[in-house]
């Protein structure tokens, strides 16, 4: 079931998971990035999921410095009091953005939850459903 569709992302609900599929993201810019993420944060605060699924595949946006501070201060820090436990993320083709997004994922130090990145979605999913 879809939950939020925009030009840049789109969030569903799946089979005992999150599912968040980054779509455009070359033009997007901070602003807008950081609207995504928070639109992201209610539905996980209102959803409570246990395991999201992020597909980066085709994430183009680097994400700045100051805006993975602001992540880490922002949502990081709301996500870190609901459920979520498991994090697997689809890696990025865009090897700039890829970066930029583990750096962003480094940010998450208290343990809350485990994240780990894999090259297709069939392993990343294997991972997140097993118990």
């Amino acid at each position: 079931m879809i939950l939020y569709q925009s030009k840049n992302q789109r969030v569903e609900r799946l089979s005992g998971f999150l599912k968040v599929s980054w779509l455009e993201t070359e033009e997007m810019d901070d602003a807008t990035y950081r609207a995504e993420l928070l639109r992201q944060v209610e539905l996980i605060e209102a959803e409570r999921p246990e395991a999201m699924f992020f597909d980066t595949a085709s994430f183009a946006f680097v994400i700045k410095p100051e805006t993975q501070v602001w992540n880490n201060e922002t949502i990081l820090a709301r996500v870190v009091r609901t459920p979520l436990r498991k994090v697997a993320m689809l890696v990025s083709a865009d090897l700039f953005s890829q970066v930029s997004i583990e750096q962003n994922m480094e940010e998450e130090s208290t343990g809350a939850f485990a994240t780990r990145f894999f090259e297709d979605e069939a392993s990343a999913l294997a991972w997140l459903l097993k118990g």
